[in-house]
């Protein structure tokens, strides 16, 4: 069911601290909307079942990354798979949950470009998702494609390559990730490269569907056969930060300097462990709102090198915890994590192969010991993964497919293009479901980048414990997964409460929300940047009413007017300082915002507190 979206009230109560504001959007303050599923009534054990012969999105291909979103808006979760060397595979899912191929209705091109992975993410705030598909990967030099969805004018997906400047990045594409590294709104995108003599890129979006490489101008210089990467802020100082494998030497961590350029910080971190590096993934594994990171290692010789797990302090160190794991030497590909048991501690689903022979996938459950952090149980036969037998499997895109509350997953599967005999088919694992109880988001930002990504949210259960989520796109093996954030809470009885904290700096509660529902957040509130003193301006931004008018007031004097957009965003320069008395080198200021003439009764002016 594809639900209503109503924009939250500008005059929902708020507090504004610093640049981080507090607005209650529980459906039954008018600001959200969900739908309620029946509780789920399975035994608590996890086990998946390949289902692609009944559900449809049967590809026969060479494999790679994979998408899991809704293109044509229809509130259902479609897939996009990638395929190296051969045309990539659409598929649309129907009301009965079953798919269809898409490609010829959504105008797609065929072509036998190294497809590698499926960036999925609104890069121009329209409110859909489009795709950055990274091509190249092992020794191919092909450029990338950025397709912009217009099925809901033209019914397609347009590739705009040609004109997206240099989002079109020609070379050893290996993975990618979508993140708004200046905190501008627009969203950005990071691509590995796999040429040892090549660095990674940055490509900045200018808006209109526009990328330039930006790398050389902030530090992203250093040169490597870079294979998987991942972003989030790993210092939580509000700004994302960027991490890739290199297959030959130790990771890079780019730390963001917060003033548009970027340092490697990898050895400071801890995070200096060599070779065999397949990929690096960012997750929160013991639920304690800090990013970890996963580090798969592809050991074609098995000569004993594990995969790595570290623990994050939040402040952009590592401990390394492998030994508490379980992880098997193994030759680790594909890669993605995400809570498939739906306790609220991500898991690890790792897809195996060799160019030269297939091999089992491996799936690791974490948090079942929270008071050890890294431990894991190796749950790769009794899920059923290991049912189907050896695979080369890359591409694992992570939805709740089927609506029932829990995550399936979507693997995109096969070997080097060069060799035909590699060809396999895909697999579509639907989750069998447990008793958990569960809740999921769907975010959409206003003052930020429209798809949330860099959004951080996290719920408190009965059991007074924490479940982090974070949105992002491009993760694992350059895989999008679901944009819904899901929260399994395990045995646990219910969420007292959801914190989102947006990328602008907004920072919204949804208390008490009702369990097992889908819940529609809408980004709302003031946002204030700079620092309002007699020597200088500061901005606010504003998300509210599309086309309302606010009003800033101090005192009870506008002190500035705004206009919201169609989006129901506004973002206003200040050009004249404030002036008001302070007391020592701190102060905190009352003011009120309103739509204009809106004062009466039923318009409360929430207050907001300037903190500097």
């Amino acid at each position: 069911m594809q639900m209503s979206r109503n924009r939250p009230p500008l005059h929902l109560r708020a507090t504004l601290l610093g640049a981080a504001i507090a607005a209650g959007c529980s459906g039954a303050e008018g600001n959200g909307s969900s739908t309620t599923a029946p509780p789920a009534t399975f035994d608590g054990s996890l086990r998946f079942v390949n289902e692609i012969g009944s559900l449809g999105g049967e590809s026969i291909s060479f494999g790679r990354g994979a998408a899991s979103v809704d293109f044509d808006g229809d509130g259902l979760i479609d897939i996009a798979a990638a395929n190296a060397g051969m045309p990539n595979a659409y598929f649309r899912q129907l009301e009965d949950h079953t798919f269809e191929n898409a490609d010829e209705l959504w105008g797609i091109t065929p072509d036998s470009l190294a497809h590698w992975g499926m960036v999925a993410a609104d890069y121009d705030n329209d409110g859909d998702p489009d795709l950055y598909v990274v091509n190249g990967g092992f020794g191919y030099a092909d450029p990338n494609q950025l397709l912009q969805n217009d099925i809901d004018r033209l019914g397609i997906l347009t590739d705009i390559s040609a004109s997206a400047g240099q989002a079109q990045l020609k070379g050893r594409n290996f993975a990618g990730t979508a993140l708004d590294y200046d905190n501008d709104g627009l969203l950005d995108l990071f691509v590995t490269n796999s040429a040892p003599e090549v660095a990674c890129s940055l490509l900045h979006n200018l808006d209109s569907m526009l990328f330039i490489d930006v790398s050389s101008d902030v530090g992203i210089d250093e040169v490597g056969m870079y294979l998987g990467c991942s972003s989030g802020d790993l210092d939580q100082d509000g700004w994302v930060d960027i991490a890739c494998a290199q297959y030959s030497g130790p990771p890079v961590l780019y730390q963001n300097q917060r003033d548009g350029s970027f340092k490697n910080v990898a050895v400071e971190a801890g995070l200096t462990h060599e070779g065999y590096n397949f990929g690096l993934v960012l997750e929160d594994f013991n639920s304690d709102g800090a990013l970890d990171i996963f580090q798969p290692k592809y050991d074609p010789s098995a000569i004993g090198i594990p995969s790595r797990l570290y623990i994050g302090g939040g402040d952009a160190t590592f401990t390394d915890v492998t030994d508490l794991a379980v992880f098997k030497v193994t030759t680790a590909m594909g890669h993605n994590t995400g809570d498939l048991d739906a306790d609220g501690y991500p898991d690890i689903m790792i897809g195996s192969g060799n160019p030269g022979f297939s091999d089992l996938d491996l799936l690791y459950l974490m948090g079942k010991t929270p008071q050890s952090p890294g431990a894991s149980i190796d749950a790769s036969d009794s899920s059923g993964l290991t049912g189907q037998g050896p695979t080369r499997s890359h591409g694992m895109a992570f939805a709740d497919f089927d609506e029932d509350g829990d995550i399936d997953v979507y693997a995109s599967q096969g070997g080097p293009h060069e060799d035909v005999t590699t060809i396999e088919g895909n697999a579509f694992w639907i989750n069998q479901g447990n008793d958990s109880l569960w809740i999921k988001l769907r975010l959409e930002g206003v003052i930020s980048n429209r798809s949330a990504i860099g959004a951080h949210a996290i719920a408190t259960t009965s059991a007074d414990r924490e479940v982090h989520r974070y949105m992002r796109a491009g993760h694992g093996f350059s895989n999008t997964n679901s944009p819904i954030l899901h929260f399994g809470i395990g045995q646990d009885d219910f969420i007292s409460q959801i914190i989102i904290r947006w990328p602008s700096g907004l920072t919204q509660t949804l208390p008490m929300p009702a369990m097992n529902t889908l819940t529609d957040i809408v980004e709302a509130g003031v946002a204030v940047t700079g620092k309002p003193d007699d020597f200088g301006t500061f901005s606010i931004g504003i998300a509210g009413e599309p086309y309302s008018e606010v009003d800033l007031m101090i005192d009870g004097q506008t002190f500035a007017t705004a206009k919201l957009d169609a989006r129901g965003a506004a973002r206003v320069q200040l050009q004249r300082p404030l002036h008001f008395d302070l007391e020592g080198d701190a102060g905190e200021l009352s003011a009120w915002i309103y739509p204009t003439g809106k004062t009466g009764e039923g318009y409360a002016t929430p207050s907001v507190r300037i903190a500097f």
